[in-house]
């Protein structure tokens, strides 16, 4: 996956609800440097939009922030999405 790339989606601007986004955003930038800010941002904005949502309204993660179990359940979906990822760009071939 190229991160940085998604960006050029437009569909991800409507993933995350304008709340989450920014509290998703707040917690990101945190942790890492602001040159790589855009990509992890796109990771997780991917992860939801393929694996969490189910219809095209915006996620705002109402069921994971009142249930420890359900952000456990969503924290573990992500490791295992990015997890993904990475194992299948070392198995893609490069052209």
């Amino acid at each position: 996956m190229r991160a940085k790339q998604l960006g050029f989606f437009p569909r991800l601007q409507t993933v995350l609800s304008n709340k989450y986004r920014e509290e998703i955003h707040n917690i990101i930038s945190t942790t890492v440097k602001s040159s790589e800010l855009c990509a992890c941002m796109n990771i997780y904005t991917s992860f939801v939009d393929v694996c969490i949502r189910k219809s095209d309204a915006q996620y705002s993660a109402y069921e994971i922030r009142n249930s420890a179990n359900k952000l456990t359940t969503h924290l573990s979906a992500f490791i295992g999405f990015i997890y993904t990822e990475i194992e299948g760009s070392y198995m893609t071939p490069v052209s």
